[in-house]
């Protein structure tokens, strides 16, 4: 994962828990994190989240008519469609194939100019 694809206030975990953080800082190559406890930590090991369920329940999605159909302010997301060899495929006009957290945030932000946050700390 590279700092480019990143923004601050995207979520990632440490490598190898479920500890979660919150990019900070991005300088050049490199990205800074702050953990669920506010500690700062400077150039870390941290890798993507990858997307499920939880998280799109997490950020606020909700079920319509059908099962595992998700939406969100307009944006539809169905679960049948995504799991694949490539990643998430988001049902949405253009088709965007995505796989982690960091992803969905950045797409939710570019296509509604405001952050996707996890419910309870809106």
């Amino acid at each position: 994962m590279e700092a480019t694809e990143l923004r601050i206030g995207n979520f990632l975990n440490y490598k190898n828990t479920d500890d979660l953080a919150t990019v900070e800082l991005i300088h050049k190559k490199h990205y800074d994190c702050r953990d669920e406890f506010g500690n700062f930590t400077p150039n870390g090991n941290y890798e993507p989240i990858p997307l499920t369920k939880e998280w799109f329940e997490k950020f606020g999605y909700y079920d319509v008519n059908m099962p595992s159909h998700f939406t969100k302010d307009e944006m539809t997301i169905d679960e049948h469609k995504f799991w694949d060899c490539n990643g998430m495929f988001i049902d949405d006009k253009n088709g965007v194939r995505i796989k982690y957290v960091h992803q969905l945030q950045n797409l939710y932000f570019a296509l509604y100019q405001k952050e996707l946050t996890i419910k309870n700390q809106q």
